[in-house]
């Protein structure tokens, strides 16, 4: 499988803030550590995400639907999937 030049995953907002962006790494964060997601944004239509939306909801993070090109801002132009995650940093 060929991959292209971005990665999907984390960007570093600040030492304490960070964004992760891709199906499976919002995930993975979800699951290991929903106490210090803030937000998840999903883009609009996108259906195939309800259970990343169920864990979102399950552990009180608010879940907004938006346009791709509010998802590209938040992930810098990343391979986001059509999700994108704000929270906090964990060990």
């Amino acid at each position: 499988m060929k991959r292209s030049g971005k990665r999907q995953g984390r960007k570093r907002a600040d030492d304490t803030r960070i964004v992760i962006y891709g199906v499976h790494p919002v995930e993975e964060y979800l699951e290991l550590a929903p106490h210090a997601v803030e937000q998840l944004w999903v883009a609009h239509g996108r259906h195939d995400v309800e259970r990343l939306e169920a864990l979102a909801r399950a552990s009180g993070v608010s879940v907004t639907s938006c346009d791709g090109e509010r998802l590209d801002e938040l992930s810098q132009g990343g391979n986001h999937q059509g999700v994108v995650l704000e929270g906090g940093a964990y060990d």
